[in-house]
This record gives structure tokens, C-alpha cells and sequence, in this order.
């Protein structure tokens, strides 16, 4: 049995409606359509009525007020409340609808409740209301070997949670010894004493923490950029690379400040250079979108940094999600108060695919623009 949607009557194009990429355009009962259709907020809508007279079915509402289904074609009364709840074989279940025109209209994905199956087609615009054939052993044993993977993907993700911690304590205990070793000069880098007496060639000076659970951190969030660490050999290397990167900052910001006081010794000792002064600066790292196709579900996943020298006040980020054809599936605005200097913020949202566990197989696409209200303005 298939639901195809023909377009909306001309009467209902005056009306503002939020449609979106689930936009739908026609439906076909038993290759009978159903004339009126309405996407509002991703939700396609279809009068309650049409739609059991599509499927074959009828009701009665009951002296509380519930709906009755029954399974033979006929009609019903009009309903005269869009929050529907169900009795009968539906028993405590219910859909929230809405009214226009005199009708109750409901969400065509309420057909699930009784058993249907619902496929959308982005490029014809067509839902699809699909009645499951009975299961088979077949498909129970497919079903099983689904459950099984699913808990064997679920079993290597939590190794795979403990291997990332057990490396952490790892890294800080070999982040705890090459302190020791740096603060006694034995790796050919400056001792403590060198570093604090010439800090220009120093690891340990000026916003670099110095506590190993700290550094740590550091180092883990700064694998990613610079390489792997699996050695204590790729933990120096790391560190090597984080202070030469500390050192020519260094040297960058006696070199603004060289300028800048040349700037004002021309100005008459008065500072003109607003370019100088201190500023945010959002950065987006890492944007991915990890589809489960197992429920339908897409994670949406970002790290936004401030690498400016001012803290980020009023942070947003609209969020893009792009399906494998190109289209565009979702748009989502987040906001957060504020992002301190060399601080971070981690981003975490979620899609659910209309198709559920039908949704296209392919590369999704997270696109996403980050801005603050204190930027400097140009």
C-alpha cells in the first residue's frame, strides 16, 4: 500500500507555512490521491479524515472522547479537538495535530502507530506510507545479527574509551617525568632556572601550564594539529613543537610591541594604533556529522576556539547539515555566553532523519560558521 502527496490546493498558498527539505508534494492511497497536503516545521500534514478513508479504516469516539479505530473502510464523526488520544488497540498512545479549515489535520508519520511504514523521497518529493509484509525467520535472524553488531559496536567503543583514558594517564605521567627532565636540563633544553632567567627560550613561561594534569591537557588538544602521541619520543617531539610555537609568539609580541611604541614615539608619545589593541578571534575546528543508521539518527559535532587575546563574548554557530545529493537537511543556531582566551567550546546536536533507518548512505557534511558581538568592526 503506498501514500503518494499531490500539491497543496491553491486556496492554502496564501498561508505562511515553514517548509523545508521534507517538503511534500503528493500522496497516493491504493493509487488514490489524497488531495490536500501541508508541510509545517519539517511535518507533513494530511486531513484525519482523508487519511483513514485512504488506509480503510473508521472510527467512533467514546463517551471520554477517545478515538476508536476500526479495521473496515466506512467514516466516523468530525473531530472536534486536534489533540487526538487513541483507545481501543491504541490505548494510551496518542498524536498532537492541528486544526485548519474546519478540520482536524494530523502528521502523516501517525501511521507508524498502526503499523505502517514511512519513505520520503527527497528528489520527487513523494512519501511513501508502505504497508511491512509479516516476519519472517528471516528477517528475525537479520534482526538479530543487527542487535549483535550494534552491541559489538557499543563493546569496541568502550575499549576504545579505555585505551583513550589509560593513554591520558599515560601522557601525564610522561608529561610529570619530562618536567623533572626539563627542570634538571637533562633533554638539551633550558633548565627552570635558564628559562626564568632568559624566558624568551623557556617552555614553562607565560600562559603555559605548568602542572602536568594541565599540560596534559594541552598536549592532548594539541595532537590533533601537530601528530599522534604514542611514545614518550612523540610526547618530546610534541613539546618541542609546542615550545618553538611559544617562542616565536613570544617574538611576534615583542615585535608588535616594538612597533607600536615606534608608532607612538611618531604620534608624540600618543597610541594610535587600534589595530594593537586586544580581540577575539572564533575558530571552528573539527565540524563532522556521524550518521547511525541503525535508528536514523545523525550526531552533529564541532569545537569552536578563541585563538584572539580577548575573551569571546556573545559566541554563536549556525550549524549546516548537507546530505550525501548535496541538499541541505537542517540549520541550527547555537549560542553560547562567552569563550575565554586559548579556551574551547564543544559543540554537541542531532538530526533525525525523516527516512529513520532508511536514510540515504553517504558523506554528511557539518558546515559551520562561527561569530561573536565584541569582534572588532572592520
Amino acid at each position: 500500500m503506498k501514500l503518494r502527496l499531490l500539491p497543496v490546493m491553491a486556496s492554502l498558498c496564501g498561508m505562511l507555512f515553514c517548509a523545508s527539505a521534507a517538503q511534500a508534494n503528493s500522496v497516493y492511497v491504493h493509487n488514490k490521491p489524497i488531495e490536500n497536503v501541508l508541510t509545517v516545521n519539517n511535518t507533513v500534514y494530511v486531513p484525519f479524515n482523508d487519511l483513514m478513508k485512504g488506509l480503510g479504516r473508521s472510527w467512533s469516539v467514546d463517551e471520554s472522547g477517545k478515538i476508536i479505530l476500526k479495521d473496515f473502510a466506512g467514516a466516523g464523526p468530525d473531530l472536534k479537538s486536534a489533540d487526538i488520544v487513541f483507545g481501543g488497540e491504541l490505548e494510551g498512545s496518542g498524536v498532537k495535530g492541528m486544526m485548519h479549515g474546519g478540520q482536524v489535520w494530523v502528521p502523516v508519520r501517525m501511521v507508524r502507530m498502526l503499523g505502517y511504514e514511512l519513505s520520503y523521497n527527497a528528489k520527487t518529493e513523494i512519501v511513501d506510507i508502505v504497508t511491512p509484509r509479516m516476519k519472517t525467520d528471516a528477517d528475525r535472524a537479520a534482526e538479530a545479527e543487527v542487535n549483535q553488531a550494534r552491541a559489538e559496536r557499543e563493546a569496541k567503543l568502550a575499549e576504545e574509551r579505555e585505551a583513550e583514558r589509560a593513554a591520558l594517564e599515560e601522557r601525564k605521567q610522561a608529561m610529570a617525568e619530562l618536567k623533572a627532565k626539563r627542570n634538571r636540563g637533562e633533554d638539551g633544553s633550558p633548565s627552570a632556572s635558564e628559562a626564568e632567567a632568559n624566558p624568551a627560550e623557556g617552555s614553562y613561561d607565560e600562559g603555559f601550564e605548568v602542572d602536568e594534569e594541565a599540560a596534559a591537557r594541552r598536549v592532548a588538544a594539541k595532537q590533533k594539529d601537530i601528530g599522534g602521541v604514542e611514545s614518550y619520543d612523540d610526547l618530546v617531539r610534541v613539546q618541542q613543537q609546542l615550545d618553538e610555537q611559544d617562542a616565536a609568539r613570544r617574538a611576534a609580541r615583542r615585535e608588535a610591541q616594538k612597533r607600536a611604541a615606534e608608532a607612538e614615539e611618531a604620534n608624540g608619545g600618543v597610541a594610535a594604533d587600534k589595530a594593537a589593541e586586544p580581540a577575539p578571534n572564533v575558530v571552528v575546528f573539527a565540524p563532522r556529522a556521524n550518521p547511525d543508521y541503525f535508528t536514523g539518527h545523525i550526531d552533529m559535532t564541532a569545537i569552536v576556539k578563541n585563538i584572539g587575546n580577548l575573551a569571546a563574548q556573545g559566541v554563536s554557530a549556525t550549524l549546516t547539515l548537507v546530505a550525501p545529493d548535496g541538499s541541505v537537511l537542517n540549520t541550527q543556531r547555537v549560542n553560547r555566553q562567552s569563550v575565554p582566551v586559548n579556551g574551547q567550546w564543544e559543540i554537541t546536536a542531532g538530526y533525525d532523519h525523516i527516512d529513520g533507518t532508511s536514510m540515504p548512505r553517504g558523506n554528511y557534511q557539518l558546515r559551520v560558521a562561527a561569530d561573536c558581538t565584541n569582534k572588532p568592526k572592520k
